[in-house]
């Protein structure tokens, strides 16, 4: 009587609390049933009608900041890296800001704005959280990401919602 689960947002350090826990409630609801046959109707219909009720929570900005903060560990110094990652840019920002952050430190982030062209005004460090309002657009993509991770193997992706494919690639040269 008890779930255990791997490789799934669940067991990540690093995924938002939102996810976690919409994550553990979808499993809930789709195997809160008596058989297989119930799982693959009246759990997976109760799945389908969780997943749209959590989306439009986080669609009317009703998800606390806070439980949308995703924590990443900085595994060299700022200097070091060659790409600006979100948490790179969390950690920049929190120097810029007076904390000290470097090699080795957790580093915790929100997005604000995953679509700007500056990789610095994509986050927010949440140290540094105010009043800012999250990026619904991107955390949408990673609810519908986590909802796949546990459905996929009955059929479902984000286009049973009406939400377009996520683009995938055939080769690198593609990318």
């Amino acid at each position: 009587n008890k779930l255990v689960t791997r490789g799934i947002d669940t067991r990540r350090h690093d995924s938002p609390a939102f996810i976690k826990q919409f994550q553990t409630i979808l499993l809930s609801k789709l195997f809160d049933c008596n058989s297989l046959k119930e799982v693959l109707t009246v759990g997976y219909e109760n799945a389908l009608l969780y997943i749209t009720q959590s989306i439009d929570k986080l669609m009317n900005g009703e998800i606390q900041i806070t439980d949308l903060v995703i924590s990443k560990l900085l595994r060299q110094n700022i200097e070091k890296y060659r790409s600006i990652f979100p948490h790179v840019a969390a950690a920049i920002k929190l120097n810029v800001s007076g904390v000290v952050a470097g090699r080795g430190d957790n580093i915790q982030y929100v997005y604000t704005d995953s679509n700007h062209s500056d990789p610095l005004n994509r986050i927010v460090p949440a140290k540094l959280i105010s009043s800012e309002t999250y990026d619904k657009e991107k955390y949408l993509e990673m609810h519908l990401d986590s909802a796949e991770a546990v459905l996929s193997v009955f059929g479902f992706n984000r286009t049973v919602l009406g939400f377009e494919r996520k683009k995938s690639y055939n080769s690198w040269d593609e990318i």
